[in-house]
């Protein structure tokens, strides 16, 4: 599958490079945006960084997760992984499957890959495949969780 760009962080300059298959490139530093484009894109940021923090989580967990990375920020720490965050995630488990791997090697190759190979591995057709799998069986045990709950009398388990 080919990779459509590579992102670089270009700290010194407050902005990213982009490199496009094309061998085109875009490079974009904060100090060409105007404040108000910097400010969106700062909440868009964080409204990222934080919501990234919770998504693999359970919903009585989402709280906790981000509120250690909320205070990471202010300490001044990105790099805080969320506590009690899985160490697996449902790409690992996909990828192990695919390439008959363990999970941990799998993770362990995970983790190693940028953002954009791990959107690109996402569009692999067994890759894709195999998610489809993994999602729809969470989703059939989450079903059976809410029913489970809701046949005890707890109706919250239907709220939306």
């Amino acid at each position: 599958m080919a990779t459509k760009a590579t992102k670089k962080w270009l700290e010194e300059d407050n902005g990213i490079e982009i490199e496009f298959a094309t061998g085109q490139k875009i490079v974009a530093t904060l100090d060409e945006f105007s404040e108000d484009i910097v400010q969106k894109l700062a909440i868009h940021g964080l409204s990222q960084k934080l919501g990234d923090s919770y998504a693999s989580g359970e919903p009585d967990e989402a709280f906790g997760r981000a509120e250690v990375v909320y205070k990471s920020l202010l300490d001044g720490d990105w790099t805080t992984r969320t506590p009690g965050a899985p160490r697996t995630t449902q790409l690992a488990e996909a990828l192990a499957q695919v390439a008959g791997v363990k999970l941990e090697q799998a993770q362990d190759k995970i983790n190693e890959m940028s953002d954009e190979d791990k959107k690109n591995l996402k569009k692999h057709p067994q890759i894709k495949a195999a998610l489809a799998t993994i999602k729809a069986k969470k989703a059939q045990e989450d079903a059976a969780k809410a029913a489970q709950e809701v046949a005890s009398g707890d109706f919250e388990a239907l709220a939306i």
